[in-house]
Formats: structure tokens, C-alpha cells, sequence
């Protein structure tokens, strides 16, 4: 099963019997060809809360999701969630909203290497050491008229940096905190959805 995030909301791309796992809410549609993802995006983009998620349907999910993935053009992303000593974890708040750090993978780079290096570079700290891989995340944004599926690959990572956080506000930054898991629960409304597999991993 692949599940996609447009508009906060899942979109899940599954054979029937996987969704049958689903939340009964899930609208779901059979796929037929390319215009049932067109219309699965219309649906969630224009939703109007309505619609807590949408599965498509078919026997062959790895077949789908490369044919959805055409639709867009794709990015690459890495990022962690890191914990310290205290069983804390790194988040960062950008424009509104509560984030774990992550950015583009550059050109040559491995997916591990970035999400350290971005993970350095968000937050100001250093002694990370890479612990574990998690799922990868899905989600569609805009982007100066185009759509763009990012991939973000995920590492668990241990961080033995005890210096005060300092956040990169050249990249719209405010905050950078070590939350304990009273302020995790705290900040879920202001938490991208598609996030909660990784910060509960």
C-alpha cells in the first residue's frame, strides 16, 4: 500500500484487500486508468470537508503508483527524527506549522548524508549518529504552478549534542525545540498528518 498525502489528507493506493484495513470514511474509487488519479487529486484538493481520505483500488499497487508518480514532477527529500538522551525529540515550527527537519537531497548525495547534513544545518546541532530507517513519507504540494510529489526518505538518529539549538531562519525557521512527549501532544494540531508515522515510529 502507498499512501500519499494532498491537502493533509491521504490519499491510499492499495489493492481490495488492503483496503479493507481502511478507516470506513475512505471514499473509495476502483482504478481504471490515469483519470482515476485526476480525479482522486481534483477530489482532494478541492476538498471541502468532506472527505477525511481516498483509496484507489487495483490489483497491482507498485504498477499504480508508478503511473500516479508520472503525473508530477519528483522531489527528493531526507530528514530525522532525533532524540536525545532524555528521550526528547527534535521539531522544528515553519510557517505555521510543526515540522521534523528535513530538506532536498543535492545532487550526488545519499539520502542518509542529507538528512544528517539537513538536520545539522536546520537546527544547529552536530554529534548525530544515524540509528535506524524509517518509512518513506509522500505529499503533494504546489509549487509556481506545478505539482510536485516529494519523496522524503526518514533515519532515526540518536544526538549527543547538548548546545542550544539554533534554528535556520534563512530557511523561515523560528523555532527549534527538544519536545518531550507531553509538547508532541501538544503541537498535533499544528502537525502535518502525514508526519505522525514518523514521529511516532
Amino acid at each position: 500500500m502507498y499512501k500519499v498525502f494532498i491537502n493533509d489528507l491521504p490519499l491510499c493506493i492499495a489493492t481490495p484487500a488492503e483496503a479493507q484495513q481502511l478507516s470506513q470514511e475512505f471514499l473509495q474509487l476502483v482504478y481504471s486508468d490515469v483519470h482515476t488519479f485526476r480525479t482522486a487529486i481534483a477530489l482532494l484538493e478541492e476538498n471541502s470537508g468532506k472527505i477525511n481520505g481516498l483509496c484507489i483500488t487495483g490489483k497491482f499497487p507498485k504498477k499504480m503508483f508508478a503511473e500516479f508518480s508520472s503525473l508530477f514532477k519528483i522531489q527528493e527529500a531526507a530528514g530525522g527524527r532525533v532524540h536525545n538522551a532524555r528521550s526528547q525529540v527534535l521539531l522544528i515550527f515553519r510557517r505555521n506549522r510543526w515540522d521534523l527537519p528535513k530538506g532536498k537531497i543535492d545532487k550526488g548525495e545519499t539520502p542518509r548524508k542529507a538528512a544528517v547534513r539537513e538536520v545539522e544545518e536546520e537546527c544547529g546541532v552536530s554529534q548525530l549518529r544515524i540509528t535506524r530507517t524509517l518509512p518513506l513519507t509522500y505529499h503533494v504540494f504546489t509549487q509556481k504552478n506545478q505539482r510536485i510529489l516529494k519523496i522524503t526518505h526518514w533515519f532515526e538518529m540518536e544526538c549527543a549534542d547538548t548546545r542550544k539549538l539554533v534554528p535556520q531562519t534563512e530557511e523561515d525557521i523560528e523555532i527549534a525545540v527538544w519536545a518531550s512527549p507531553r509538547k508532541q501532544k501538544e503541537i498535533l494540531p499544528l502537525f502535518y498528518r502525514s508526519l505522525l508515522p514518523v514521529l511516532y515510529a
